[in-house]
């Protein structure tokens, strides 16, 4: 707009020259300011787009294509800009057309000053008033959109009950918890309250409300009128009197908490149950309340009548001093503060008229506040059993050592029966045939041996195993001191009985064959045995090879008709592996070792 500050901006469209004249000065004189002055409606409408006036004085009868009604209602259609009619017609007609156009006054040709001033205030005064109610309107608007957004946002609804004509008014929001369509009129008491199955409870609280002054403020459910499901909300609601104190009507909100009453209910649910838990189960239960001196029951489970002959709703409130003798009680109560002041668990044993239980105790928060929650279990009977258990073994593994001590003495019989019969015979085959059966028992013998000295019988130190049997026999076997070198390379490697006896039995039948044949005629040299885990996994090679006279050309195990490589042969299969020999006097047998599980109770 062009004019001053405040002081109004007129148009004038006018198209006698002299008159447009005179109007510009009477307004001038009037305190106004003419921002422009045409004799054209098109001209006007560009005017009034560029300088936008606060009025715009417009004569009907114009020169050009427009005339001031065509004009005016381009105007007020572009710019919302106020029009007063400027004419010498007063006939029906023209004024239904200029009415249509919504103008702001007329001025009847020949016009005074002072009607002049009249109208253009009035236009002024009335466009002003105009412009605030639709700003107020749009505020307003506004205002109404962004409650209706908070209402359906947070679930709530207003509501309104005029007293004189018993009805309520409800927001959107409000009226779609009841299952009503959002229609903002008046909606009869009866209608709401039918939704409500306690409607006579909420009734009384609106008539306390209204008679008395009480507060209202309740929870109710609700079964809307749509058919919808049941919903809880939560109402409240004050007075608006008049000034002398009479109620005129009762202001609401409400608030559906469905879902904040389900929560709850699950979450009491859940407590009740946990609570039941605690109270009855067979683990006795407890949650203390627990200062350096004092130990206090806040929570028990009911079978602690069975422990100390006082149920858990007895114990609510009292110290450990109350509820056990002295010395035990004070060392309750200091495991307590331990771990209360640590805010650390503790699982002790423990011990009570002639039972045994295990206890594990540890903190808890609950509000700020570090509270103590235990459990204890009676282990008497599991104690009692492991006990049993443990004796039974010891008996057992008392057995199996005598077993072991007769069978060793048993091979020793037969070994010195076969001992005196080689030295009573006369025939060298017979006497090398009795001295190789003496060193298969001792192998058996040895076997025995180990297990008695290892501890579980079920598993072999194969290391220490063949060591002992290779030993003794070098030293039965050796043709000569000094002329063959012993090199044993052995990994300590625990295997199965069921493996260590054929290991055993076949590293003393390469060993023996070894000493017997490799090394005639004071021939010297070196036996070497190796056991070894083939790259680091299961599988383990043992070979046993020498630097002596060497094999047979032509050998062949498989076609080895000697009863000791046929044995190599068998027991190598045993093993789950298979005889290989060469180059050279080496003999070597790949096998997977079957390692002895471990016990589940064994550290």
């Amino acid at each position: 707009m062009t004019s001053t500050v405040n002081t109004p901006g007129i148009l004038v469209v006018e198209d006698e020259a002299l008159v447009a004249l005179d109007i510009q000065r009477q307004l001038v004189a009037l305190g106004y300011q003419v921002v422009a002055r045409t004799a054209r409606g098109e001209d006007a409408i560009t005017l009034a787009g560029e300088l936008r006036p606060d009025l715009v004085l417009m004569d009907i009868q114009l020169a050009g294509a427009l005339d001031g009604v065509e004009a005016a209602d381009a105007i007020r259609t572009q710019f919302a800009l106020p029009v007063v009619f400027l004419t010498a017609f007063a006939e029906d007609d023209v004024v239904a057309r200029a009415t249509r156009t919504d103008p702001f006054g007329y001025l009847i040709k020949p016009f005074s000053g002072p009607e002049l001033r009249v109208a253009v205030e009035l236009a002024l005064y009335k466009h002003k008033v105009g412009a605030q109610l639709r700003e107020s309107e749009q505020a307003l608007r506004a205002s109404e959109e962004r409650m209706a957004l908070a209402e359906q946002l947070g679930g709530t609804g207003s509501w309104v009950y005029d007293v004189a004509s018993n009805t309520i008014w409800g927001s959107a929001q409000g009226l779609r918890m009841f299952g009503y369509p959002p229609v903002a009129r008046a909606w009869p008491i009866e209608d709401i309250e039918a939704c409500i199955p306690e409607r006579e409870r909420v009734h009384q609280a609106l008539v306390a409300l209204l008679s008395q002054g009480r507060d209202y403020n309740l929870e109710y459910a609700i079964r809307p009128a749509d058919g919808s499901p049941e919903k809880v909300i939560h109402s409240i609601a004050r007075i608006q009197t008049d000034a002398q104190g009479k109620p005129l009507r009762v202001l609401g909100f409400i608030q559906d908490i469905t879902e904040r009453k389900e929560i709850e209910n699950e979450l009491r649910e859940s407590n009740e149950l946990l609570s039941l838990f605690v109270r009855q189960s067979p683990i006795y239960s407890s949650i203390k309340q627990v200062t350096p001196s004092a130990s206090r029951v806040l929570l028990a489970s009911d079978n602690f009548e069975q422990m100390i002959g006082i149920a858990g709703a007895d114990m609510l409130g009292k110290t450990q001093e109350e509820l056990f003798p002295a010395a035990m009680a004070a060392k309750i109560t200091a495991d307590d503060w331990r771990v209360i002041s640590t805010r650390t668990a503790l699982t002790l044993d423990e011990e009570f008229d002639g039972r045994r239980y295990t206890t594990t105790k540890l903190p808890i928060i609950q509000e700020g506040r570090t509270l103590l929650a235990g459990y204890t279990i009676d282990i008497t009977e599991r104690k009692r059993a492991e006990e049993a258990l443990q004796s039974s073994l010891r008996e057992k593994e008392a057995l199996l050592k005598e077993v072991h001590h007769r069978v060793k003495s048993n091979l020793q019989v037969v070994a010195s029966l076969l001992r005196l019969e080689a030295a009573r015979s006369a025939q060298p085959d017979t006497k090398a045939v009795l001295g190789d059966m003496q060193g298969r028992i001792r192998s058996l013998a040895l076997l025995h041996e180990a297990l008695y000295r290892s501890g579980p019988f079920a598993a072999v130190d194969l290391e220490a195993y063949l060591r002992e049997i290779i030993t003794q026999s070098f030293r039965a076997l050796a043709p000569s001191p000094g002329a063959v070198q012993l090199e044993l390379n052995l990994a300590p490697v625990r295997v199965e009985m069921d493996q260590a006896m054929p290991c055993g039995l076949l590293v003393n039948e390469l060993v023996s064959n070894s000493l017997k044949h490799g090394f005639p005629d004071g021939h010297t040299g070196a036996l070497r045995v190796e056991l070894q885990p083939v790259d680091g996994g299961p599988q383990l090679r043992l070979r046993v090879s020498d630097t002596g006279v060497g094999l047979p050309e032509g050998f062949a195990p498989g076609r080895a008709t000697s009863l000791g490589l046929q044995l190599v042969t068998d027991l190598a299969k045993q093993l789950g592996g298979a005889l290989e020999t060469g180059p050279g006097a080496v003999f070597t047998v790949t096998f997977t070792a079957r390692h002895l599980k471990a016990s589940p109770n064994s550290a």
